[in-house]
């Protein structure tokens, strides 16, 4: 049975003299934060009931003391972040030292952004640029995952080590490298939106009510001008998923650091209900990213070859490629898909509870067979947790017939 912190507490709460004489501990520092509010204070803790309100949605649940505010300056939430994506961002601080890429230069990779892009509360500079930044960033720092080693049996094995040396030169600069647009075109056009959760504020994915329907798409590239566009609704619907779990994990962070909050279930500590949100938010990057390694298969493989033929030509091995590397991310980093459009998995629709099936979905259709789709089911191995890159197996795949 699930702890009850109330139901033990409930007769020190009302004959509290017991608690008397109690001095505060030491500042908090993670991994060894209080279970219990400190009942001193002002009113004591006969008025600990009135200071303190519960935060129920999806995984969180925990205490935070009324009126409580997190910093909301540039080093409080990186410091959120180190503590969220701690993985991922030692990762990007070790390849910067080497090679001198950040995560805030990914930015510069950008030759076009016509997104309406309103800021959001922990992506003050707009929701959607952000997370394509974090996604040029997994794409960058991982690009060693484009090896047969991880990556093997899509019929895209042969051309692999192209598609890295892009992703190298990319980061570069260098000349003829890929140029990434994000803007509106007759192409892409698919209006997404985020759909809240039942329990209020926090969204549980993302959809489109068009995908597939008309044929639109997310992106899209132009292998005889090495330019990938991604449709900037996308982005954002992105974005506004993302930021929304960081700025929860934000707040539980920094009221849990700052001695606010406590969790109101000891079988769940509010440390990795923090580590959840995080990785959630994450998730939406990983998301971009894997479209944004689908269209650099293509400029790999596409070069001096038809349009018109693109995925067919090479056995739907884009999808199949870029469904492993996002595999390989989620097995890293702990993730779920977040693309309602692409998988209704990994989050319960009730809006109460995160419950990761650990199986991810890949649909790409192939116009120049009629219509008809390439799919791909991978299977985490641990669903939700962060493990190694090749904890994932194929469940199963699925190519048009007449393809490749």
């Amino acid at each position: 049975m699930a702890y009850d912190w109330w139901a033990d507490h409930r007769d020190d709460l009302t004959h509290f003299d017991k608690w008397r004489g109690r001095t505060r501990g030491p500042d908090f520092e993670p991994g060894a934060w209080r279970h219990e509010p400190d009942p001193l204070g002002p009113g004591g803790a006969g008025t600990m009931l009135h200071q303190y309100e519960r935060v129920q949605c999806q995984f969180f649940d925990y205490l935070v003391r009324k009126g409580y505010e997190p910093p909301t300056d540039g080093a409080s939430k990186a410091a959120t972040l180190d503590f969220c994506w701690s993985r991922f961002r030692s990762q990007v601080v070790a390849f910067e030292k080497l090679y001198g890429f950040g995560a805030n230069e990914a930015e510069a990779l950008i030759l076009h952004n016509e997104m309406n892009d309103t800021p959001g509360e922990f992506f003050v500079d707009g929701v959607g640029l952000n997370v394509v930044q974090w996604a040029i960033a997994l794409v960058v720092v991982n690009s060693s995952l484009f090896d047969t080693l991880f990556i093997n049996g899509t019929g895209c094995d042969s051309v692999l080590p192209t598609a890295r040396a892009r992703i190298d030169a990319w980061r570069r600069g260098d000349a003829f490298s890929i140029g990434l647009w994000i803007n509106r075109s007759e192409q892409v056009s698919a209006e997404w939106f985020t759909p809240p959760a039942p329990c209020g504020g926090l969204p549980y994915g993302i959809d489109s009510p068009t995908l597939g329907a008309t044929g639109t798409s997310v992106g899209e590239s132009e292998p005889f001008t090495q330019v990938v566009r991604i449709s900037p609704d996308y982005c954002v619907a992105l974005g506004v998923f993302a930021d929304a779990w960081l700025t929860a994990a934000h707040r539980a962070y920094w009221a849990m650091k700052e001695g606010a909050a406590f969790e109101a279930n000891r079988s769940d500590p509010l440390e990795e209900q923090v580590k959840r949100a995080g990785r959630l938010a994450l998730a939406a990057s990983a998301s971009v990213a894997q479209v944004l390694t689908h269209e650099i298969m293509h400029l790999s493989t596409g070069w001096g070859v038809d349009p018109a033929t693109f995925h067919c030509t090479w056995g739907c091995c884009q999808t199949r490629a870029s469904a492993r590397f996002e595999a390989c991310l989620a097995a890293m980093y702990g993730l779920t898909q977040v693309s309602r459009g692409v998988s209704s998995d990994g989050v319960s629709l009730d809006g109460t509870a995160i419950a990761v099936s650990g199986l991810m979905k890949f649909r790409e259709t192939c116009d120049d067979l009629n219509q008809t789709s390439a799919d791909v089911w991978i299977q985490l191995a641990s669903p939700g947790i962060p493990t190694l890159a090749t904890a994932w197996s194929v469940a199963r795949e699925s190519v048009p017939q007449g393809c490749g």
